[in-house]
């Protein structure tokens, strides 16, 4: 699961993931997997503050991602990449 707005998301993102508005989340706790949750944004702030705001709601095994996307990117982890480079 990832925060992003979704140009960052199309631009860039883990495989397997899934966009999910940060803003909408509260309103959309029952329907969220009951799978372990990792989050991850661009630095890991977002992702930080949501996770602890669903574990107040009682939603278990939610993870997020020290450092986010960017540090994933750093590490050399792979991404999905959708470039609109043209020839």
């Amino acid at each position: 699961m990832i925060f992003a707005p979704k140009k960052n998301f199309k631009k860039s993102s883990i495989p397997q993931s899934k966009n999910f508005p940060k803003d909408s989340i509260e309103s959309k706790i029952a329907d969220l997997p009951k799978k372990p949750l990792i989050l991850v944004c661009d630095k890991g702030i977002t992702a930080q503050q949501t996770a602890k705001l669903l574990k107040k709601q009682n939603v278990e095994n939610v993870y997020w991602i020290k450092g986010g996307l960017n540090e994933w990117l750093s590490e050399g982890l792979p991404v999905k990449s959708r470039s609109s480079s043209k020839a």
